[in-house]
């Protein structure tokens, strides 16, 4: 009897062990809850599938969220969650709950094609594949994950896929530009969407295009003479304007830059030396010493620090807009302005007035030159058409 027993709990015993077992050929066993996970998330960046190949072209394809990356695949997979549960989360759930982010400001740079998404998971959607070298701004810190913004949204990459450190930039001379015939419904001009993906976090090339808001600038390389009336239309119609002043009009001219703080205008750095060839002809440490000359000018004579900085002639490079960058400034460049600027050959002013407000469009930053006589004679008239037009000048920002 005893061993009968026995055998009956050996046989329930085998019995029990085997269940979900399968016979050679049969369906596969069911995958326990850690090969699951590994189906469900890419390795980390130490696993060798994980690492993007340098150099490919990147996918701007829209990757699947319920996707796993796999080995070969062009999407650079994330950090691997803490979390590897199999219990799919609820719809209230959101990744951005997962994780606590360190405030900052700074500028990063991707280290390979990375991927950009909509959340801090794997699962998200991904918005873009950016290449190597994109410069990017970051605004929250994880281990994992980083917060960044692109494009002028809140996105977020893998944290081991970014670095501080600045790559080697190029001094390669930037001719600054924009296609004035071509233009979208809101009538802004080609190529300004171009400029704002490579270096919007550095410098303006357009304001807010969803606000009635347009910007008056005006470059002041030396007095022409017509400086003291532009002041008194600007005055009277209550517009205030961005004057981008050189070494040599603060030095000849420092009752006007008194007026323009005393009546509530904004100075910018327009350098020294104002270099025909643009700021990128100089070596680097000359490019400085002329920023900082006359930054330090200007804050020693009139105690007001500049925050705006205008490339002469519109020319930089990736390393120049860097330097800028580095020394505190923004860079502003402009979507509407026109041949102003040789004494000998001004404009006709009805041309002017109408070129100047055909061109008009949300969020535009007007370029004008103070030395030109028809500006002066069409000032008033253009602040008027402008408003008439449903629009309003803006006070630029500089913090």
């Amino acid at each position: 009897m005893k061993k009968l027993i026995s055998i009956i709990l050996i046989f329930l015993t085998l019995t029990i062990s085997c269940t979900g077992c399968t016979e050679p050929g049969g369906e596969s066993q069911p995958s326990t809850d850690a090969e699951s996970s590994a189906e469900q998330y890419p390795a980390d960046s130490s696993e060798e599938s994980s690492a993007p190949t340098p150099g490919a072209a990147p996918d701007t394809s829209i990757a699947s969220p319920s996707e796993p990356s796999t080995e070969g695949s062009d999407v650079v997979p994330g950090p691997t969650p803490s979390d590897h549960s199999t219990e799919p989360a609820s719809a209230e759930d959101s990744a951005l709950s997962n994780y606590s982010f360190e405030p900052r400001t700074e500028t990063v740079y991707t280290t390979a094609n990375l991927n950009i998404r909509t959340e801090p998971s794997t699962d998200a959607d991904v918005l873009v594949m950016l290449a190597p070298e994109r410069k990017l701004v970051r605004t929250g810190y994880h281990e994992e994950w980083s917060r960044l913004i692109y494009n002028g949204k809140t996105v977020y990459a893998a944290s081991d896929y970014l670095t501080t450190v600045s790559p080697v930039l190029s001094n390669d001379t930037i001719y600054y530009g924009y296609d004035r015939n071509t233009r979208d419904e809101k009538n802004i001009p080609g190529l300004i969407n171009w400029y704002i993906r490579n270096w919007s976090h550095q410098a303006d090339f357009i304001m807010d295009t969803e606000s009635n808001l347009v910007y008056l600038t005006l470059d002041e390389g030396y007095e022409n003479g017509y400086t003291p009336l532009i002041l008194d239309i600007l005055r009277e119609k209550s517009v205030t304007c961005v004057f981008f002043l050189t070494k040599g009009f603060v030095d000849s001219q420092p009752e006007l830059v008194q007026r323009m703080l005393d009546e509530g205008h904004i100075l910018g750095n327009h350098t020294c030396a104002h270099p025909s060839n643009g700021m990128p002809s100089l070596p680097l440490d000359e490019q400085e010493e002329d920023i900082m000359t006359l930054h330090r000018l200007v804050l020693d004579q009139f105690g007001y620090e500049m925050k705006l900085f205008r490339f002469p002639s519109g020319i930089y490079s990736d390393l120049s807009l860097d330097l800028v960058s580095s020394l505190g400034y923004r860079s502003v460049f402009w979507t509407v302005t026109h041949n102003d600027f040789y004494r000998e050959n001004q404009p006709d002013p009805a041309t002017a007035l109408n070129h100047c407000l055909s061109e008009l469009h949300p969020g535009a930053i007007y370029l004008l030159h103070a030395v030109s006589q028809t500006n002066a004679e069409i000032l008033a008239d253009f602040i008027d058409g402008v408003r008439d037009m449903g629009y309003e000048f803006g006070v630029y920002p500089v913090d």
